[in-house]
């Protein structure tokens, strides 16, 4: 994921946050690829995303068929990350445990 991230993924903070969870052994909980409509209801999470989440939410709406997601855990943050099939990476991030965001 690190690699991909690197070629995949528009430079930013959250970008970088995620790569430096990624080297310190953050979980990869989750790494999937099916229809965007089941992926989005059952596996994002997107309700727990508070950083970056309109992104994220808006490629996995615009994905007409199959996508691939992502989602890390580290010590007390989660980022779920998009992997659209013919566009750049998206990513948002939440706290691990916890309600979802308002």
């Amino acid at each position: 994921m690190h690699d991909l991230l690197l070629q995949e993924a528009d430079d930013g903070p959250l970008r970088t946050d995620l790569l430096a969870a990624l080297r310190r052994g953050a979980r990869i909980a989750i790494w999937i690829t099916g229809p965007a409509k089941d992926l989005t209801r059952f596996h994002s999470r997107i309700d727990r995303m508070t950083e970056e989440a309109g992104p994220a939410a808006e490629a996995l709406a615009a994905a007409k068929n199959s996508i691939t997601l992502a989602r890390v855990e580290d010590t007390d943050r989660q980022y779920l990350v998009v992997l659209p099939p013919d566009g750049r990476a998206r990513f948002a991030r939440g706290a691990v445990a916890g309600s979802p965001a308002a």
